[in-house]
């Protein structure tokens, strides 16, 4: 069989083909594909950096924020009557309440220790004037004394007598912070 020179052409151009064919399928498209997931993750990667990047920062954020939480309340303890002076913040209600006149009823429970601090609840009942009862929220409110306003309530009495300055019954419930 003889082969024609153009025949001859043709078929070292389809053998061209076939190798540029083979070498596109065994060794460029793989490569491509290869390089492609690569690139994919990669950008999986420095999307998980960014993310552990900003989680650090808001980590060491976070850790600042607790520092300052603790030095706060360190500082808040600190500034607390020892935890022994039970008997002073009784002088120092006997005084705040010792004016009022009428009906004055207080009580105070046992501590409630925590591991830095102890709390005493106080109960008391008084009947007074509305100008006594705003006096004994404000000596409360600049207290020695660490203390929450936990409940209070304040009804109007009747006194039948026209004229007479309103006089109300209160009933409150505080608690007072001591440091251990």
């Amino acid at each position: 069989m003889v082969i024609s020179k153009r025949e001859k052409k043709l078929l070292v151009a389809v053998l061209v083909a076939a190798v540029f064919a083979g070498i596109y399928l065994l060794f460029y498209q793989p490569t491509i594909t290869r390089v492609e997931q690569v690139f994919v993750l990669v950008e999986s990667e420095q999307a998980q950096l960014q993310d552990l990047l900003i989680k650090d920062r808001e980590r060491k954020t976070m850790l600042e924020e607790i520092t300052q939480i603790e030095t706060d309340i360190a500082a808040a303890i600190g500034s607390l009557p020892e935890a022994g002076d039970e008997p002073g913040l009784v002088k120092h209600l006997h005084h705040m309440f010792a004016p009022f006149n009428g009906k004055n009823t207080l009580h105070i429970d046992d501590p409630i220790v925590h591991p830095e601090f102890s709390e005493v609840r106080v109960n008391l009942s008084l009947e007074t004037s509305y100008t006594d009862f705003n006096s004994l929220l404000k000596a409360l409110e600049d207290s020695t004394y660490k203390n929450r306003l936990d409940s209070f309530s304040v009804s109007e009495m009747q006194t039948g007598n026209v004229g007479e300055a309103g006089m109300v019954s209160v009933d409150m419930a505080l608690t007072f912070y001591f440091s251990n």
